[in-house]
């Protein structure tokens, strides 16, 4: 049997605390609904969804509701956390859009930390371990695609 249980993020924590304290573990999905303002959240889930099938975050489950351009989550509280920081740094205002850049040679994080200080005004954060997923115009986006390109590659022949 599966329960569901829906509670605020506070009682989950002071229920796992309870159980852990008791020597059990407390073993739920969290379920989040998040209210996406600029983006459309069918592209949000869409981009998590694409970097989910290498890491499986946490059992991560994320869908969207294109009526009311919401998105659930479901999961692990850590899975659900990252997602919704995800989400929070991804929906901006349509000036910007959202892509995600798969990498073949360099790890996501180490090359997200030389983007993010190279572009300061623009988001660049790494979502696995092969994934960036970046915010920016559309000549913005296009101008990362080719240093990421290039960064890439040469991370590639240098190994």
């Amino acid at each position: 049997m599966t329960l569901l249980l829906l509670a605020p993020l506070g009682a989950c924590a002071t229920a796992a605390k309870s159980a852990a304290e008791q020597g059990q573990a407390l073993q739920h999905d969290l379920v989040q609904v998040v209210d996406v303002e600029y983006t459309d959240a069918t592209v949000l889930v869409h981009a998590l969804q694409s970097t989910l099938t290498e890491n499986e975050e946490g059992g991560l489950r994320v869908a969207a509701d294109p009526r009311s351009n919401r998105i659930l989550l479901s999961g692990s509280a850590d899975a659900v956390e990252r997602a919704v920081g995800v989400i929070e740094r991804l929906d901006r205002p349509q000036t910007e859009h959202v892509a995600v850049l798969r990498l073949e040679n360099i790890h996501a994080q180490e090359l997200a930390s030389v983007l993010t200080m190279l572009l300061q005004e623009r988001t660049v954060m790494a979502y696995g371990q092969h994934h960036l997923l970046a915010t920016g115009t559309e000549e913005e986006l296009a101008r990362m695609r080719e240093l990421v390109a290039e960064l890439d590659r040469t991370a590639g022949e240098d190994s």
